[in-house]
């Protein structure tokens, strides 16, 4: 646990996966954008779209599940509503999420995909 609370431990878990997974999406699309050669493709680029973008999800995502946690509305995980609750977490994670991605793609940070 982080700070007392399982929860954090958590949503801390799943970000990590999610940046790295993101880090070998992005790398591998910039590496193909650039002619096919990964090399020069922008590693450090590439970590900053992911991490932007998994903090940007997790604001939504994250925060619906720490207000359900801390307000003690969080039900069982075998319960249907649970599945139901998470699926307004995501709509909720990708709602924080689009302006990021949107701006990284204005900036021509982010490679179209």
């Amino acid at each position: 646990s982080l700070f007392g609370v399982d929860m954090f431990a958590m949503i801390a878990v799943i970000a990590v996966l999610a940046i790295l997974m993101l880090l070998a999406f992005e790398y591998a699309v910039r590496g193909r954008s650039a002619g096919g050669s990964a090399a020069g493709a922008g590693l450090g680029t590439a970590l900053l779209v992911a991490v932007v973008t998994v903090v940007a999800f997790d604001l939504g995502m994250g925060g619906w599940m720490l207000l359900l946690h801390f307000g003690g509305y969080m039900p069982p995980v075998t319960s249907v509503s649970f599945l139901f609750l998470m699926q307004v977490g995501i709509v909720l994670g990708f709602i924080t999420g689009y302006p990021a991605v949107a701006l990284l793609l204005r900036r021509g940070t982010k490679v179209p995909t």
